[in-house]
């Protein structure tokens, strides 16, 4: 069974360090638990919610791409009910991204 998810990958217009440090910024501006991070990427956790038991938040930074993922804790959930496409979307809006190339959707 495959697991409730949402990606997105735009193109890089700064260097990976300054996007990281805009994308850590917003994450805990909106509250979300870092727990994990690197030179190339941010995992944050989601706390659990009316529609999920939570999400996990991956901003991955690699060459002049920056791929968002987000998907439900744990294995078991199927739908999200759109949250995964919000938290993405949700975090743009948060890092005060309006215009972006969109690469892959």
């Amino acid at each position: 069974m495959k697991q409730a998810s949402y990606s997105l990958q735009i193109a890089l217009d700064t260097s990976a360090g300054e996007f990281l440090s805009e994308a850590l910024r917003a994450m805990t501006e909106l509250k979300w638990k870092q727990i994990e991070s690197d030179d190339h990427e941010l995992v944050a956790r989601v706390g659990v919610n009316f529609w999920s038991w939570g999400e996990v938040v991956t901003v991955s930074v690699v060459g002049n791409k920056v791929s968002f993922h987000s998907r439900c804790w744990g294995t078991y959930q199927v739908v999200d009910w759109g949250k995964n496409r919000k938290n993405v979307y949700k975090l743009l809006d948060q890092m005060g991204l309006k215009t972006y190339t969109v690469i892959k959707n």
